[in-house]
């Protein structure tokens, strides 16, 4: 089953974080003659019991931590041992010498390269050697003098169970083996140089288990096996799978094997690769004739006859309390994922099966996809495995099956992608099936809300309180064990000493209030353990490293838009294929969205990333000649990089998905990120938009400015459309960083902007109206230097166009912050147009989503307090010619309509002094444009409280009609100011509504 929400155990969890901080929790030994380790125990008399002992050497092992000068942290003066695994680390026979002094019951020493079967033995003491009951030395060394070498098992006397699988075992060493362990019941022989197992017939009335996987065994050499099984009477386990081969002839002895008494007692046979060359009613006769029969494997069957690929299925329905290993149906093939961890032969044969069969059509089947991702998580350093189970992935979450699987399991699915990007970065077509499986919005939105599900759920951010909507709540962890009682109790104190309150109600009370003597207790190693971690890593570090790393990680692999971000880019600039460039710019196009600002200031760092999508942006749009006058502006070095595109000497521009993802993916990069925008510029950026837009001087009839001619090819609106409406949105973007704006003021571009403002599309129209207001906070002297005229006219038409707008349906953009509409509206040179476009803008997103951004809208007391100017005071105030702060930061009290309902939340507003002064107040404005993030919240000077007099809502001294009389507002203006005036309301009605419905 799917193991979503599974919860470790608390001394899995706190084994973990020993495992990754070793060195917290040990120190070296300053008296020893050879460099060692030992505990930093707060007692001398201290030790660790088996279980958890066992189970730090082996997180150790599978970390590649563990070297001889560690192997002294298990020695018998500190641990118990019982069952040890020792895999694939590079340690000697004369540090495996601490084993002498325990008496194991069963040990499992794997892929030792320097210490061989002898050894190895020679180092456990005698108590071991007439208690171990289990070996398994898989993939050892049994030479000695280049001759296997096996005396040293006559030590074993009590040896039961024996692996020595992958070794060079002989058919000698097996006739030695046999009458040095007349005692020996479970044997793996599987992939060895035997290729005679007559030997076994002294063992036919004990022998009850027998592994012989993938035995190179000759034509001659097939019946005998088969005959000397069918003489073992006892077995229960069989295993004879092999690699499929159609060549090999049906042996007579087949009959003998599937009639009714052969191996009576049998209860697991394995014949995958079917080497005995079973026909399907052999498979038939040998199951009824089996009753006892638990599991049979019959996967990588050698025939092309589809009616025996569909009998097998048939089998798995027939008899579903028999376990069945096959080539079709889910059932079968999930069997053959999880039975055959460890043999990529089958593996790789179930991933093709699972390939074709979801090709044609989706399977919704959580259980097959974990246990695919178990498998790639296993098998991750082999190229040819993970190149088929990428394509397995991409067919399990393609399409709408997607939205349906469990957001953990999701999340591992990216996550395990992400991990074979990394491991594979030079092959392409395993890139590709990558790519194909993060290029959905489904998968990477749905991957990353689980991610802020749970550091929510865990660290109560309540910034993102919305989501937990979209999720059930996560169910209750069983109740603990005795032996984690006390554990557990320390826990709890850790929690409440880092304030994490919120996560007590999941454990109960302790049930002692003080915990035994510490020499008598059986909860040894959690207690000792735990007053470790706390005096020796929370005391000292004052970090949350512990909870983190051991009660989040467990849970799940974390998705991070970042890493994902960094691969895809790396993969890209590597390879030059177009498929990847269609899917790389989605991918990066929906994650750029999602990446928090801090790590947008990172990722644009490299300046690289931003040229290879401007370098897709030039060969969509651009032809030769465009790119050699680029070539020739001056400061041209910025655009070296456009020498190696490869662009069509003529044609038109192609409007297709890839350019779409590249513009989209350009604008979300550079949404609130003044360093991104920055990059942009030096590399060229507005330079290639302005080409892309097709923006050129040309004489306007009887006026004095000038209009651009738009030269785009003759395709669909709706293309044009789009590239107007990203190509906008990312200069509306550049237009919000105070060091990046001024850079917008060419006339070609101006005059471009100029006539979007009244473009009929009103998302097009609408970015033009940000573009200029944000220009528009720029002195006269900067635009008049830079333009030779005035800015009115271009506020004129501003205002005009967002009088003329009808709200659309739908959301036309998102947000990360209200701040670049604080910023606007906080600007000294800004006007009544310029507040109508950003209050607008607000109105539009907020009333469609209040659940996403009244929250953020309290992150923004400024923009509260405008709104409640702007319905307290007048049209003909509004329209003032110098209407900015000044206004309402002299007025002190406000006057809002009796009619209109404050939103709880804000009736704070009227009497907490959050308002700077005008001195204070540019200061905050250019601050707020040069920070590092501008989503973070607007600072305050820290005696701005004790320096500003209270407002109070209830009682006004409004201005007067005559001194509003005195300026003389147009009819235009009065209908912004009217506008404006009835947004705000509309504004502070959905926060109220909004925050009424929340209370309920």
């Amino acid at each position: 089953m799917c193991d979503r929400y599974s919860v470790p155990s608390l001394e899995d969890t706190c084994v973990r974080w020993i495992s990754k901080n070793l060195h917290s929790v040990i120190t070296k030994c300053s008296d020893c003659v050879e460099p060692k380790y030992v505990w930093r125990f707060p007692w001398p008399d201290c030790r660790i019991i088996a279980r958890p002992a066992e189970k730090i050497l082996l997180k150790l092992c599978k970390r590649q931590i563990l070297r001889d000068e560690y192997l002294n942290l298990f020695s018998s003066k500190y641990v118990d041992l019982i069952s040890p695994v020792l895999r694939d680390v590079p340690v000697t026979s004369s540090a495996l010498r601490i084993l002498r002094d325990f008496k194991l019951y069963n040990l499992t020493a794997t892929n030792l390269k320097q210490v061989n079967l002898n050894g190895l033995i020679g180092c456990l003491g005698e108590a071991s050697a007439e208690n171990l009951v289990s070996l398994n030395v898989s993939n050892a060394n049994i030479e000695e003098n280049k001759l296997p070498v096996i005396v040293s098992l006559g030590r074993l006397k009590n040896l039961q169970v024996l692996n020595v699988s992958r070794t060079r075992f002989t058919s000698e060493c097996l006739q030695n083996t046999v009458k040095l362990l007349p005692r020996l019941r479970y044997l793996n022989i599987s992939r060895t140089n035997i290729n005679n197992i007559t030997a076994l017939l002294d063992l036919r009335e004990t022998l009850t288990g027998l592994i012989m996987h993938r035995l190179t065994l000759d034509s001659k050499s097939h019946e005998k096996v088969l005959l000397t099984v069918l003489e073992l009477k006892a077995l229960r386990v069989l295993d004879v799978s092999s690699a499929p081969d159609q060549d090999k002839p049906r042996l007579p002895a087949v009959d003998r094997l599937c009639a009714p008494g052969a191996l009576p007692h049998l209860t697991h046979f394995d014949i995958c690769g079917n080497q005995f060359s079973l026909r399907l009613s052999d498979v038939k006769s040998f199951i009824e004739n089996h009753p006892k029969l638990e599991f049979i494997g019959l996967a990588a069957w050698p025939t092309r006859q589809n009616y025996e690929f569909e009998g097998i299925y048939q089998l798995s329905l027939k008899y579903p309390h028999i376990t069945i290993l096959g080539d079709r149906g889910e059932k079968p093939l999930l069997a053959s994922l999880t039975r055959n961890k460890d043999r990529r032969l089958y593996l790789q044969n179930a991933f093709h099966n699972i390939f074709e069969e979801t090709s044609s059509r989706e399977w919704l089947n959580p259980d097959l996809l974990a246990a695919v991702l178990r498998v790639m998580r296993l098998h991750m350093n082999r190229p040819e495995m993970i190149l088929a189970g990428t394509a397995v992935v991409y067919n399990l979450t393609r399409g709408e099956q997607s939205a349906q699987l469990p957001l953990e399991l999701l999340n591992r699915a990216v996550s395990i992608t992400l991990m074979s990007i990394e491991h594979h970065q030079t092959q392409v077509q395993l890139l590709k099936n990558c790519f194909l499986t993060l290029c959905s919005d489904n998968v990477l939105h749905r991957a990353y809300l689980f991610l802020i599900l749970l550091v929510h759920y865990h660290f109560h951010h309540h910034r993102h309180h919305h989501l937990l909507d979209h999720f059930p709540p996560p169910p209750s962890p069983p109740p603990l064990s005795h032996s984690h009682h006390h554990f557990q109790y320390l826990f709890l104190i850790l929690l409440v000493h880092h304030r994490h309150h919120h996560l007590l109600h999941h454990f109960p009370p302790p049930p002692l209030a003080t915990p035994p003597p510490l020499p008598h207790s059986h909860h040894h190693f959690q207690y000792l353990f735990l007053i470790l971690l706390v005096h020796y890593h929370f005391h000292r570090h004052h970090q949350l490293s512990f909870v983190a790393s051991c009660v989040l990680t467990p849970l799940l692999i974390q998705f991070s838009c970042k890493r994902c971000f960094e691969l895809v880019f790396r993969s890209l600039i590597n390879f030059n294929d177009v498929h990847m460039k269609r899917m790389g710019v989605a991918i990066i196009s929906i994650l750029a969205a999602e990446i928090p600002t801090a790590d947008l200031r990172e990722l644009s760092s490299d300046r690289k990333r931003l040229q290879q999508l401007l370098m897709y942006v030039v060969e969509k749009c651009l032809l030769r000649s465009d790119v050699d006058a680029l070539l020739a502006e001056p400061h041209n070095q910025m655009l070296n990089y456009l020498k190696y595109a490869q662009v069509p000497e003529t044609g038109s521009p192609v409007y297709d998905t890839t350019l779409r993802f590249t513009l989209s993916a350009l604008w979300n990069l550079t949404d609130e990120c003044p360093e991104a925008c920055q990059a942009f510029v030096h590399v060229g950026g507005l330079l290639i938009y302005a080409k892309v837009l097709k923006v050129r001087r040309v004489p306007r009839v009887g006026s004095g400015l000038l209009c651009p001619q738009i030269k785009v090819a003759d395709e669909e609106e709706d293309f044009k459309n789009h590239v107007y409406t990203k190509c906008l949105g990312l200069l509306n973007n550049v237009a919000e960083v105070r060091c990046t704006k001024n850079t917008l003021l060419m006339e070609p571009l101006m005059d471009f902007f100029n006539k979007m403002l009244s473009h009929p599309s009103i998302q097009i129209s609408y970015f033009a109206a940000g573009i200029v207001s944000h220009l528009a906070c720029l002195s006269d002297d900067t635009w008049f230097s830079a333009l030779q005229f005035n800015k009115s006219d271009y506020i004129r038409v501003l205002g005009e166009a967002v009088c003329k707008w009808s709200p659309p349906q739908n959301e036309m953009v998102a947000y990360r912050s209200f701040q670049p509409f604080q910023s606007l509206i906080l600007d000294p040179n800004s006007r009544l147009e310029m507040h109508l476009w950003a209050v607008w803008a607000i109105h539009h997103i907020l009333t469609k989503k209040n659940s996403r951004y009244v929250p953020v809208l309290r992150e923004c007391p400024y923009l509260q307090r405008f709104l409640l100017y702007v319905v307290s005071v007048d049209a003909a105030t509004l329209c003032l010619p110098h209407y900015h702060l000044d206004n309402f930061l002299q007025n002190r009290n406000l006057s809002v309509s009796s009619s209109l309902a404050i939103p709880e939340s804000w009736r704070s507003l009227g009497s907490t002094p959050i308002w700077a002064t005008h001195l204070d107040l540019s200061n905050h404005n250019n601050a707020a444009s040069e920070a590092p993030s501008t989503s973070a919240p607007f600072l305050v000077p820290s005696d701005s409280l004790a320096r500003l007099p209270a407002f109070d809502l209830s009682s006004d001294k409004p201005v007067t009609h005559q001194q509003a009389a005195s300026i003389g507002p147009t009819d235009a203006q009065l209908t912004c100011a009217a506008l404006l005036q009835r947004l705000a309301s509309e504004i502070i009605d959905a926060v109220r509504q909004f925050e009424t419905e929340s209370a309920r």
